[in-house]
């Protein structure tokens, strides 16, 4: 790749940017505009995570053994093997739930990919936190309705800065607090983002091991926090995603 492609993908964007957060905010639904978005206004940032990773002891290690995450979270045959109450188990019975797939994640964000870069460690970070995202409802409890994706968003960006992140983060808080509780939503976004800053680095943790142990061990060794704020605006859930507080309760 030319120093001056590798140089424009790096370029922020903001009228792209705004662009598809205006779609977003006519569709919520349509996931591929958040990948637009965080591309848009990423700048170097992945960059600064991939090194931080390359410099941990266990990044590094994974690295070297370029173990796919996605390769363990497809293999729903393995995970329906683990005991009940397990974290495995919770992550498959989640994506059953919800009728979703590991393998959801990377058709949402095909569309910015760039194939050049598959075999780089940049690439490899971004495949893994990509196919984290749905482990991380499971272990940090927060649901698939709007508000809990907000929650889920905000507990990642204080665990990776990403300023497209932010920017979703600030237009996701005024629309969902349109008929609810603007205090009670950016309550539930601190919350989170202090959970994400407490919490231990997720990007290079261990989850293959960690699917085998029991969902409370998992939530303890990562010292990951209940979200007290989030499951009470029992409200907001249920004005984002009605079915969202049953499912709430059933985790």
């Amino acid at each position: 790749m030319s120093q001056e492609t590798a140089a424009s993908s790096y370029k922020i964007e903001p009228l792209k940017a705004i662009k598809a957060l205006r779609a977003l905010i006519r569709e919520p639904e349509d996931t591929a505009q958040v990948y637009t978005i965080v591309h848009a206004l990423s700048g170097k940032s992945h960059l600064r995570t991939t090194e931080q990773f390359r410099q941990s002891a266990q990044g590094a290690e994974m690295l070297e053994q370029r173990r796919e995450l996605l390769d363990t979270l497809v293999d729903r045959e393995a995970l329906a093997q683990l005991p009940a109450g397990s974290y495995g188990r919770a992550y498959l019975d989640f994506l059953t739930r919800e009728n979703i797939s590991a393998e959801g994640l990377i058709e949402a964000g095909d569309h910015v990919r760039d194939q050049e870069y598959e075999a780089t460690d940049e690439a490899f970070v971004g495949r893994r936190l990509r196919d984290m995202h749905d482990l991380w409802h499971v272990l940090t409890g927060y649901g698939r309705d709007g508000f809990g994706e907000l929650c889920v968003l905000s507990f990642s960006t204080a665990q990776n800065w990403n300023p497209g992140f932010a920017a979703i983060i600030f237009i996701g808080t005024l629309k969902i607090s349109r008929g609810t509780s603007f205090r009670k939503v950016v309550a539930a976004v601190r919350e989170a983002y202090r959970n994400g800053k407490r919490a231990e680095w997720l990007l290079t943790q261990d989850f293959e091991a960690l699917l085998k142990l029991p969902l409370h061990e998992a939530r303890a060794q990562l010292n990951i926090k209940d979200p007290v704020i989030y499951k009470s605006a029992y409200d907001i859930i249920e004005a984002t995603r009605p079915e969202a507080r049953e499912e709430l309760v059933a985790a």
